[in-house]
């Protein structure tokens, strides 16, 4: 076989494959599926493909498929492109720090430049320049009224120096008062979030705008509090936002984010099952995910939910 004829049929493989995949995540819209719906999603999914198909402007990087915004583009049916002369219908700064923990994310002067030129164009996450430990905890003891930062030297019971980056899941719980110092870290109250059965719960909350579209609960061992990750997860479950937050940390989660700059991100909030109080302790406004292990449609309609919110927020005002 000639090797452009191979090389079309591998194209049209991925088109194929590409195509079920949206028009699986926009079947999983509808709560009943008819055939009559089910022919009008595909229609709609065929068109958005290939005739009135959006095109998403990431800068200056492009994300990764693990990425939670690669999926929901996905799901919408989007082009995404990184090259900011060309047309697009929304855009996003985007900077690649996979493994590096990086939290600064200065700004980009090709965005500015795009906006002076678009001034109707939104450019999600513009503002957001600083994501790091020290910052988030500013932020949220000047917009809660109270702090989760500590100083070692003075205070009496335990608290956890961890890294100022973000993703490293460097930290180690200490007893104060203590002169232990490093560079690069923070020290921050010891949360009691434990929930029962030796495992701790946080509640990871998705935002876009003004709008939490539900929360995860993630429960993992006491000894692995400190380590985020798929491997030291029990379980994930999906939750609807009025069942573990109230209107007024709704309303205050909303304002942090706004003076952050965050317009897109996940929010990592802890409970304390003390004074009861919830405390934000990480952003992260390149999230991947859904977060594992999370079992049965729960990556499907999180997903699909993610891209509602998305769309209602950022794309139908």
């Amino acid at each position: 076989m000639p090797l452009y004829i191979a090389g079309q049929m591998e194209r049209a493989k991925r088109v194929i494959s590409y195509f079920k995949e949206i028009y699986q995540y926009r079947l999983a819209l509808l709560p009943v599926q008819s055939l009559p719906q089910r022919t009008k999603v595909f229609v709609a999914t065929l068109s958005a493909l290939f005739l009135n198909r959006k095109k998403v402007l990431f800068y200056p990087d492009r994300p990764q498929a693990l990425f939670v915004i690669y999926k929901i583009f996905l799901a919408l049916g989007f082009h995404l492109t990184t090259n900011p002369l060309e047309h697009c219908d929304i855009a996003m700064k985007w900077r690649d720090t996979i493994g590096t923990g990086n939290p600064f994310f200065p700004p980009e002067a090709a965005l500015e430049s795009l906006v002076e030129n678009r001034p109707e164009l939104r450019v999600l996450n513009m503002n957001c320049n600083d994501v790091s430990k020290k910052r988030v905890s500013a932020v949220f003891a000047e917009i809660f009224g109270y702090s989760t930062s500590v100083n070692p030297s003075t205070y009496s019971g335990k608290c956890v120096m961890k890294s100022d980056w973000n993703g490293l899941h460097v930290g180690e719980i200490l007893d104060c008062p203590t002169e232990i110092r490093r560079d690069g870290f923070v020290y921050e109250k010891l949360i009691n979030n434990e929930v029962g059965d030796g495992l701790v719960q946080d509640i990871r909350v998705p935002i876009f705008g003004r709008t939490i579209p539900f929360v995860y609960l993630k429960s993992r061992p006491v000894q692995e509090r400190l380590v985020d990750r798929s491997h030291t997860l029990s379980k994930t479950v999906m939750a609807e936002v009025s069942d573990f937050l109230t209107n007024e940390e709704v309303k205050k989660i909303i304002q942090f984010s706004e003076k952050l700059g965050l317009d897109y991100g996940e929010i990592d909030i802890l409970r304390d099952r003390g004074d009861q109080k919830i405390y934000i302790v990480d952003v992260n406004n390149d999230p991947s995910g859904p977060p594992t292990p999370i079992s049965g449609e729960y990556p499907l309609s999180a997903i699909v939910r993610l891209a509602q919110a998305f769309e209602q927020n950022f794309l139908l005002r």
